[in-house]
């Protein structure tokens, strides 16, 4: 190798055998040979390329080399750094002088802004994507925002709180956020509040104080009272054999509507009845269960066919209601046999003025003294707001005590208008009920009989004229009194019959 370029081949350098060898040199002098490759395979000269030359730069130095190109510290006696810098033209950082490789920067996009979150200290070009350093939370209030759980998928959405009302228990909490302070321009987490759901009114039985969301709970006011069930809703009411007071325990002071249970407001619980003027009053009963019976006439004897019925009438079998109807036992009421019916009204003696009336007979509660003038007097007043053409003349009110048998007898003129009559008051008193509801404005008046209907023949009853001249009055009286005396004799025979019949019975 006859001389070498420069790095730039501008200042081509003669190479003989007289330049001072390096100490690592093997001999005095030296021949340097051409770049292996080099396409010298002929007599002459010719160019090519090879590579720099590395050696100590620093001069002064034992193993300093005149001819090398690029510094390398290693290769000094003392190594050090000599022109450091980028020796590459083509990077932007390129340092010409420089004879030891330093770091070349070559044009690189990225983010230059110091203290950005993704700062490239290589960029050297800035490409506007730094990302600021922004503290705060970064969690979405919304759990799923930005999933890709499909919304058919089981459970999705599938939180739930508890809804502190009556019969709603669980219920699905839609409106659930995770925390309570996103930051949407937050790049840096930090700081997260986690959302809890709760009721925050300090004043309130279920006041929460970690709760910071109330979206979906029901606060509860306080309200003092007693919270110990009664005996109707109480586990220890039961049907079991071994409890033999299923009607006593709990509370009988039992508020639904308190929130904050006081032991002081409770009192003992025992089911009854709780009326006073009721014929089975429980003076102990703190709770009305409903139970209570008023005083109603019946016939209690279980030997009558109508055993528990408060009327006599068809068809003449046992009352089975749930609770009896019947408080208060009515011999009167009884029926023992279904015989034949009693035997025609005896015939008006001869002589005795008569009236065709039509006669209602019906058994009514009471006594005959409940009966008044005042209470007649409304009867008739009944009589004719249903009934046209009648007075209260036209009506006799005949009272005897069974309970009370009432015969109401109303005149007419004859047997055709007797006939009318009769059809009309038959559909008015077509049962006992019937004839209840007829009597409805009369206070205490109870029908306890399905009333007979029938046309009769009775002895005229007039009113009192002036003092007789003549025995006419004691005549009548006389007749008159004969009358009810025989009526009176022939319903006791009937009586001590049927008694006869049906054998000793004994009221329950």
């Amino acid at each position: 190798m006859l001389a070498i370029d420069s790095r730039f081949a501008n200042s081509p350098k003669i190479l003989d055998a007289a330049v001072t060898p390096s100490p690592r040199w093997t001999g005095e002098t030296q021949v340097s040979r051409c770049p292996a490759g080099a396409p010298i395979d002929y007599t002459g000269k010719t160019t090519s390329k090879r590579l720099l030359i590395g050696g100590c730069m620093i001069p002064g130095d034992a193993n300093f080399r005149p001819t090398a190109e690029v510094h390398v510290p290693e290769d000094c006696t003392a190594p050090a750094d000599y022109k450091k810098g980028c020796i590459f033209p083509g990077a932007d950082n390129y340092s010409p002088g420089s004879v030891q490789p330093g770091t070349c920067r070559y044009k690189n996009p990225g983010c230059t802004t110091a203290g950005s979150l993704n700062y490239n200290p290589d960029a050297t070009e800035n490409d506007g994507t730094c990302v600021a350093n922004v503290p705060g939370c970064t969690v979405s209030s919304d759990p799923y925002s930005g999933s890709h759980v499909g919304a058919g998928t089981p459970m999705k959405y599938g939180l739930y709180v508890g809804k502190a009302l009556p019969n709603v228990g669980r219920i699905v909490h839609s409106g659930y956020q995770a925390v309570t302070n996103y930051n949407e321009a937050a790049t840096v987490n930090t700081g997260c509040i986690v959302a809890i759901e709760g009721c925050k009114d300090p004043t309130a039985v279920n006041y929460d104080p970690r709760a910071n969301v109330q979206s979906s709970t029901w606060c509860i006011a306080r309200k003092s009272g007693c919270m110990m069930p009664d005996p109707s809703s109480s586990v220890k009411r039961s049907t079991a054999t071994t409890r033999s007071h299923y009607k006593d325990g709990g509370s009988g002071s039992f508020d639904p509507t308190a929130t904050v249970h006081s032991q002081t407001a409770c009192s003992i619980g025992r089911l009854g009845c709780t009326d006073k003027d009721a014929v089975n009053y429980d003076a102990k009963a703190t709770i009305d269960d409903g139970s209570c019976f008023v005083e109603q006439e019946g016939c209690l004897d279980r030997s009558a066919l109508n055993f528990n019925c408060t009327r006599r009438e068809a068809p003449f079998t046992k009352c089975t209601d749930k609770v009896p109807r019947a408080t208060k036992h009515a011999e009167i009421l009884c029926i023992y046999e279904i015989g034949s019916p009693p035997p025609p009204s005896p015939a008006v003696p001869a002589g005795i003025e008569t009236q065709q009336v039509v006669a209602i007979v019906m058994v009514m509660s009471g006594t005959p003294d409940d009966y008044t003038e005042d209470v007649q007097d409304k009867m008739k007043d009944a009589f004719l707001a249903k009934l046209d053409g009648i007075t209260k003349d036209d009506i006799i009110i005949i009272i005897t005590a069974a309970s009370v048998n009432v015969e109401f007898q109303i005149k007419v003129e004859d047997a055709a208008a007797a006939t009318t009559l009769k059809s009309s008051v038959a559909e008015e008193f077509a049962s006992a009920d019937a004839a209840e509801s007829f009597f409805k404005d009369v206070p205490g008046v109870k029908v306890l009989s399905t009333p007979v209907v029938e046309e009769k023949i009775v002895a005229a009853i007039t009113p009192p004229g002036p003092p007789p001249a003549s025995p006419t009055g004691a005549i009548v009286g006389g007749v008159v009194g004969g009358l009810g005396g025989l009526l009176s004799g022939l319903g006791a025979y009937y009586m001590v019959r049927k008694r006869k019949a049906a054998g000793t019975t004994y009221p329950a």
